[in-house]
């Protein structure tokens, strides 16, 4: 959640998958810092063995690969170090890890 006065031109990018996550990205460069929730806002319903344009692992990690590299700039090696972090704490947060990502997220 945010506050529209504080980013009024701020939009989805015209990405086939990702444009929340790219947005939220845009949102982040702009402030100083934010901060992160441990709990989840919303949860959404989603029918077994149904196909989704978000069901395909694979493609999901090209996407989110190319919104490091392409829309935020990040060089090759940035963006898939980023993306094995990323990577990294979904497998141990599937595990039933804790929460491994810090609660505060640095600006740029």
């Amino acid at each position: 959640m945010y506050e529209r006065d504080h980013f009024a031109d701020l939009r989805f990018p015209l990405l086939r998958k990702r444009q929340d996550f790219a947005m939220w990205l845009c949102a982040l460069g702009r402030i100083p810092q934010g901060l992160g929730l441990r709990e989840p806002l919303a949860y959404y319903y989603r029918e077994q063995g149904v196909q989704t344009l978000s069901s395909g692992v694979l493609s999901n990690v090209r996407a989110t690969y190319r919104v490091l590299h392409q829309q935020e700039g990040l060089s090759h090696l940035k963006a898939a170090g980023c993306l094995t972090n990323h990577l990294i704490g979904r497998f141990w947060a599937q595990r039933g890890k804790k929460e491994t990502w810090p609660a505060l997220v640095e600006g740029r």
